[in-house]
């Protein structure tokens, strides 16, 4: 080997010597992993209580693999607000302290201005730090300072929980009934007000909105006159489903009076649920077993 390359290779081997060093960095300790709250597997928890002084109080619990709203009629729950809250568990936690060390009453802990229990543990909840905007968190013996991002959510009310979609996640209609229009379902395909439809992508299309149906929010039910009730024919399911038309504008309103809560939607959504878009000329009229 010429003097050339044993000189390049010395000069290889002295970079990466140097290299090593740079990111081991004797003396230096390697970096932790973040402090979380807690070591509880969010998806072994079984029951939320939520006690907040404007929200009341909201149990929650796990049946299977979904979530429902407790109460005198068991609803389904919203599942971006329940993994929000079993998330908080994995939150890392900016800063610890002894809680017989600090003044928890100054913190918003005592009392806390709301409550959170994970099955049989309870986290309490407290101000926010004009620091940083961090909240004060007590978990057994120790204070945390928590990002704050999801405190809004336990001010709401039980309906609030609830499932933004009316209709759930899988669902196949048999018959609707709405303003001046009835489609019903029968051995040879859809039928429109008792006649062959106009249009097949039409019927389609309005089936597939109310199937994929999801409210911007959800709130207690106003006792309020409508405009219409809409009833449903679920397959599988009994007796017939039924939702209120309450207004179009400046919002579209639905009520579900049987679960005593309102779905708000965006008033551009009224056109498309409640009548039939103009059929193509020249599109056929058989109509399959979709919807």
């Amino acid at each position: 080997m010429g003097g050339r390359n044993l000189l390049n290779l010395g000069l290889l081997l002295f970079a990466l010597l140097l290299a090593g060093i740079a990111l081991w960095e004797p003396g230096k300790a390697p970096p932790q992993s973040a402090q979380t709250l807690t070591r509880i597997d969010p998806e072994t928890v079984q029951t939320l209580h939520i006690k907040a002084p404007q929200g009341g109080k909201v149990m929650l619990r796990r049946r299977e693999e979904s979530w429902w709203v407790s109460g005198r009629q068991e609803l389904p729950a919203n599942p971006f607000r329940v993994d929000t809250l079993l998330n908080i568990l994995a939150s890392v936690s900016h800063a610890q302290y002894n809680a017989d060390e600090v003044d928890t009453r100054q913190l918003g802990l005592a009392p806390p201005q709301a409550r959170l229990r994970f099955d049989q543990q309870e986290l309490h909840i407290g101000a926010v730090s004009p620091i940083n905007q961090y909240r004060y968190v007590r978990w057994d013996d120790q204070i945390h300072l928590l990002s704050d991002s999801w405190y809004h959510l336990l001010q709401g009310q039980r309906a609030e929980y609830v499932s933004l979609r009316p209709f759930g996640p899988a669902v196949t209609f048999q018959r609707l009934e709405l303003p001046g229009l009835v489609l019903a379902r029968g051995e040879s395909g859809w039928r429109v007000n008792g006649e062959p439809p106009a249009s097949v992508d039409g019927v389609n299309g309005l089936l597939d909105e109310w199937r994929h149906l999801r409210a911007l929010q959800v709130k207690p039910r106003q006792e309020r006159p409508a405009e219409a009730r809409l009833r449903f024919g679920l397959q599988g399911e009994p007796g017939t489903l039924e939702l209120d038309l309450v207004a179009r504008e400046p919002e579209l309103i639905l009520s579900r009076p049987a679960w005593g809560v309102d779905y708000y939607f965006s008033a551009a959504l009224a056109e498309r649920l409640l009548q039939l878009p103009p059929a193509p000329e020249s599109e056929p009229t058989h109509l399959g077993e979709g919807g």
